[in-house]
């Protein structure tokens, strides 16, 4: 089964890729804009997600 380019952008912005994989991701990447576009957009996503994590309060209940 053949990743989609989603697939592949997910794993890319998360670092999920072997070397070979990232090198011809990345060699699509400079030339499909779109691809390229996608990619910011996850990257965007990420930021603001670990950002809200950041903002979060403990999961734990801090009363004994």
């Amino acid at each position: 089964m053949n990743p989609t380019p989603e697939d592949l952008a997910c794993r890319y912005v998360l670092g999920r890729l072997n070397a070979g994989e990232r090198a011809t991701f990345e060699a699509r990447l400079s030339s499909d804009s779109a691809l390229a576009a996608l990619v910011s957009k996850i990257e965007a996503a990420m930021d603001i997600r670990r950002s809200l994590l950041g903002l979060r309060q403990p999961l734990t209940d801090p009363t004994p």
